[in-house]
């Protein structure tokens, strides 16, 4: 297939400024706060007051930290203003220049035509640092370009973005005429939530895009979940969580201690579940960072805590943990006591999921102590449940162990396919490693 060009792929994700000239223009329908939750916002008739004003450039900001809620703002506007809008979507934009992607979109427009940009979150996201940088930097540089196009701009965008603009290019900033608030109503919060996914904890199956784009989207929800209701905190510390476990799998270990910390505060003395969970998290980052004297600190808070509740599942996941420490410390009969006590309360509870780490971690003790057939065996078990269960994360790192386990006893016949299934997997995930599974790859393969 041959690359688009940029004015073609513009084209393909807003909408043809041609359309408005055939059209009748549709009459302003009355606000109805039933029919959609942002129509009870304050600030709409304000909005939609200075849009029917706006002549030539002037620009506007929308806060709205909902995507699924700034789309539907988005479409009623283009159905109630008797002007034509038109929609312009940065986030499927080339990685060249935002700017650029909204001036292609803009040729042609009407001259009574309001431009509505969605999207600029993904070009300020934290996770990409420079391009952050490049792009505040463009804003407030080249804002003279966005001029020219002389017509009205209204960036819809989530809360995190607006300190980001206003400091960082502040000539560009001072230029807006209005911020119109859209907050979502208490009584759509959480149905919203489960609508959106967002209670999804799971992140072993997500691609490296994946989780950036779901950090991006839980850092957009939190704003919202800022009030003092026990329901409110609960739903700040749980997706707190889950972007501690996102920063965290991703290898963002500030952030992540940051996150796991903040839910921890929340939940106080309240909810034990969510405060073994967070201990456990803790702890892990701290084995990441080969502290393990800390690491061990909260391990050891988690499973009191785990133990005292019965959560059994937690319990197993906690002394894989603890594990871990012990064999990074050199004490592998510690390590191997501690794994088999998990073991036995995973096969217990049928915990499949939890026992695929904990059969892969006695594979490296069993070989670490030469214990070859067993290593195998454990290994073999760990990969099948992994297949079986769909564990991306549970099928990369089992792959990739024991294929180079059995390239190293000569077995390339059975250890290279592995080594190959774990590069694929491992480049889906984002994998930190990969470079280095393919390294191995390299070697046996003798390429």
């Amino acid at each position: 297939m041959k690359k688009k060009t940029l004015k073609k792929k513009i084209a393909d994700i807003s909408v043809p400024a041609k359309e408005y000239s055939k059209a009748k223009q549709p009459q302003p329908k009355a606000i109805s706060s039933t029919e959609f939750p942002f129509l009870a916002a304050p600030d709409l008739p304000r909005l939609m007051r200075a849009l029917r004003r706006a002549q030539g450039f002037s620009l506007y900001f929308v806060r709205c930290n909902l995507p699924q809620m700034r789309q539907e703002l988005s479409n009623w506007i283009k159905q109630n203003l008797a002007k034509p809008v038109i929609e312009i979507n940065l986030h499927n934009t080339p990685p060249a220049d935002p700017i650029l992607a909204i001036k292609a979109a803009a040729e042609g427009a009407p001259e009574k035509a309001v431009l509505f940009v969605m999207g600029l979150e993904y070009w300020l996201t934290e996770l990409n640092a420079e391009r952050q940088r490049e792009t505040i930097r463009a804003l407030n540089w080249r804002r003279n370009e966005l001029a020219r196009i002389n017509r009205p701009l209204v960036f819809i965008v989530p809360e995190f973005t607006i300190p980001l603009l206003a400091e960082g290019a502040p000539d560009f900033w001072d230029w807006h005429s209005g911020l119109y608030e859209f907050a979502i109503p208490k009584q759509e919060k959480f149905t919203m939530m489960v609508q959106d996914g967002i209670q999804d904890t799971s992140i072993n199956n997500l691609t490296e895009e994946q989780k950036r784009e779901r950090i991006l989207l839980l850092n957009q929800i939190l704003d919202e979940y800022a009030g003092p209701t026990e329901l409110e905190k609960r739903k700040s510390a749980e997706i707190r969580y889950q972007l501690g476990q996102l920063y965290s799998s991703l290898g963002h270990y500030d952030k992540a201690l940051k996150a796991f910390q903040e839910a921890l505060k929340i939940q106080e003395k309240k909810n034990k579940k969510g405060i073994a969970a967070c201990l456990n998290e803790i702890g892990e980052i701290y084995l990441a960072r080969a502290n393990y004297d800390m690491a061990l600190k909260y391990l050891k808070e988690s499973l009191q805590i785990r133990r005292e509740i019965g959560d059994r599942a937690g319990e197993g996941a906690t002394l894989n943990n603890m594990a871990t420490a012990a064999y990074a410390r050199g004490d592998y009969d510690t390590a191997l006591r501690y794994l088999e006590e998990s073991l036995a309360i995973q096969r217990e509870i049928g915990d499949r999921a939890g026992m695929i780490p904990t059969l892969h971690n006695m594979a490296h003790i069993f070989w670490q102590n030469q214990q070859i057939e067993e290593a195998v065996k454990s290994f073999s078990e760990a990969l099948q449940l992994a297949l079986e269960t769909q564990n991306a994360l549970g099928m990369y790192n089992v792959s990739r162990d024991l294929g180079l386990l059995l390239c190293q006893l000569g077995d390339t016949e059975h250890g290279l396919p592995l080594l190959r299934q774990a590069v694929q997997i491992g480049r889906a995930m984002g994998a930190p490693d990969v470079e280095e599974v393919e390294a191995l790859l390299r070697r046996f393969a003798g390429k």
